[in-house]
């Protein structure tokens, strides 16, 4: 099968050992390729905001945490509800307004604000679980993507020069 890595004892030693021979291609995908995943880039060329999968991801964050605010108590209505619906959609909002601005020091510093939002939305979702208006299962799975996303903004600015 092509692109299979043989057998080896030690895969993850055997990937390595390809890496610094040299091989441009591990288990099929490129250098760049893996680059490329790792700050949010999809193949095609980057033409709108909207092309990165960081964007993307935060925009499903967004979605998740309007759900879940859903079931918080009225009286949080305009408390932890609106407070984590603020910091949600900051996210995504900051990582387009970056991507218009002109120069890289702007993009990077609304890059920081969304990383900074993901922070604050963290916060209100363990107050949440610890004032018992979260199951564990419905924070745990906006605490993933918020891990998730943290890391791609982290990796997305260390890129930009």
């Amino acid at each position: 099968m092509p692109g299979a890595v043989p057998w080896c004892r030690d895969t993850h030693l055997f990937l390595h050992r390809q890496r610094r021979q040299g091989h441009k291609q591990v288990r099929g995908v490129s250098r760049e390729t893996r680059r490329q995943q790792a700050i949010g880039v999809r193949q095609q060329a980057i033409v709108s905001y909207k092309d990165l999968v960081v964007w993307q991801k935060s925009m499903d964050l967004v979605e998740l945490v309007y759900r879940i605010t859903e079931k918080l108590p009225a009286s949080e209505r305009w408390g932890l509800t609106s407070q984590m619906r603020k910091a949600a959609v900051s996210v995504p909002s900051n990582i387009a307004e970056g991507y218009g601005r002109k120069a890289t020091g702007e993009y990077r510093h609304h890059l920081s604000i969304s990383r900074a939002s993901l922070l604050e939305l963290e916060t209100q979702v363990i107050l949440s679980q610890r004032l018992s208006y979260l199951k564990q299962h419905e924070a745990g799975a906006v605490l993933n993507q918020i891990q998730e996303i943290s890391k791609m903004l982290s990796s997305l600015v260390s890129k930009i020069k």
